[in-house]
């Protein structure tokens, strides 16, 4: 079977977008992984200073009496 240059371009610039594609996929995928990350260490953070700031609150108010 003998390509022509016009069967060789479309399969070409198939196989580009399809990498393309494949490479967008794969960094949202990283992103999305990134994000759910940095959410879960400030909420973890969040808690710790929550939890700082109501021992803190207790010892105010155990100095005081």
């Amino acid at each position: 079977m003998n390509f022509s240059e016009t069967d060789f371009l479309i399969t070409l610039s198939t196989f580009i977008i399809l990498i393309v594609v494949l490479m967008m996929v794969l960094i949202y995928g990283v992103f999305i992984k990134k994000k759910s990350e940095l959410l879960l260490s400030q909420q973890k953070k969040e808690a710790i200073f929550e939890q700082e700031l109501a021992i803190s609150q207790v010892e105010i108010k155990e100095q005081t009496l």
